[in-house]
């Protein structure tokens, strides 16, 4: 939905990354929901070993 068209907008990130310089270590997913009032980012969600 366009950010202003309801009554809540939130913003949201889905990363992959590797944990240390191990190329092959599993990919962690992370989810990030931005602060509607600070503008920072907090940690929603993470998946370690997700692909």
């Amino acid at each position: 939905m366009p950010k202003g068209r309801s009554r809540v907008d939130v913003e949201i990130l889905q990363v992959q990354v590797r944990l240390g310089s191990n190329r092959n270590s599993a990919l962690t997913t992370m989810v990030l929901e931005r602060d509607g009032l600070g503008g920072g980012w907090r940690l929603r969600e993470s998946l370690a070993g997700a692909a």
